[in-house]
């Protein structure tokens, strides 16, 4: 999974839940357990594929680097929750620039729940 760059330091849930799997399979930490059983319970997106696609499609849109994180956490499906849950988003782009987003997530729904 493609979750650690110089420039990406902010992960969802899914993605924390990834990296402590690949943690706990090399090293097996008895503290990384207790996380991963906490993470695990709010984890949407167990596939890697599926977790490097959804921040792929979202990252077209140049988010801040915990908004994108968010997004992938709460999956908002309409304009007005995502800015609700991501007052952030009213600063840099519009309702239908945010519509377009809340599109993306929807496929993303779709696909995780396939």
């Amino acid at each position: 999974i493609d979750l650690i760059s110089e420039t990406q330091f902010a992960l969802s849930i899914s993605e924390t839940n990834a990296l402590l799997i690949n943690v706990r399979n090399r090293l097996n930490p008895p503290k990384s357990t207790k996380t991963l059983e906490y993470v695990d319970q709010f984890t949407k997106m167990r596939d890697d594929g599926q977790l490097n696609d959804a921040r792929r499609t979202l990252s077209k849109y140049n988010l801040h680097q915990f908004e994108l994180p968010l997004l992938l956490n709460l999956l908002p499906s309409s304009i007005e929750e995502a800015k609700t849950l991501v007052p952030s988003l009213t600063l840099h782009y519009s309702d239908n620039e945010i519509r377009d987003i809340c599109e993306d997530i929807r496929e993303i729904k779709r696909y995780i729940e396939s």
